[in-house]
């Protein structure tokens, strides 16, 4: 017989018989698994009860110039989509506290001297260093990390270094080639 059993903190275990043809488990009548023909289906829930987990992709919609031997800060002028509006001015704020998944990937179109280097900055310091290319000319330097965030005044930001004069990062009128992206992975 279908039946669907509710563990109710007021109540607790409730056994309900119903004609879905379906078992449904639930907490507080909130139903987390259903078993069907269809088979098994978990209901989608959040990483921290009540809230979606915060998302950002932002990309570079134009080319950057990049002064020689100077940590600069690097402009993603478009966003892919930011579920919680997180992410202004180039910088993530994430007002969830929690671990977030971190990705960045920048091309550059010259180095001339052989040294570029991918920074993530965390309020305002370097927090690790993304990717190194000791070579001359152009390359893609790219990784994730995943890093804390307290959910108030912790922030993200991305800088690059070149040591060579007349170093650019590329967008190439494409979207793909300069980005900075996270979601939350796991609340504090």
């Amino acid at each position: 017989m279908p039946v669907t059993l509710n563990a109710s903190t007021s109540s607790g275990l409730i056994a309900t018989s119903d004609t879905s043809g379906n078992i449904e488990l639930q907490n507080n009548g909130t139903t987390r698994l259903t078993v069907n023909s269809s088979g098994v289906n978990f209901a989608a829930q959040p990483l921290i009860a009540g809230v979606a987990p915060p998302a950002f992709s932002a990309n570079a919609n134009t080319t950057q110039s990049i002064s020689s031997g100077t940590f600069t800060k690097v402009v993603f002028g478009a966003e892919r989509f930011d579920t919680n509006n997180n992410f202004a001015s180039n910088t993530f704020t994430p007002t969830v506290a929690g671990y977030y998944q971190l990705n960045i990937s920048v091309y550059y179109a010259s180095n001339p001297s052989g040294q570029a280097i991918l920074f993530l900055y965390k309020n305002g310091a370097a927090y690790t260093e993304i990717g190194r290319n000791v070579a001359s000319g152009a390359g893609t330097l790219s990784g994730s990390v995943v890093a804390y965030a307290n959910g108030s005044t912790d922030y993200f930001d991305v800088y690059f270094l070149s040591s060579g004069a007349g170093n650019t990062l590329s967008n190439s009128t494409d979207a793909f080639y300069v980005n900075f992206s996270g979601v939350l992975v796991r609340g504090a």
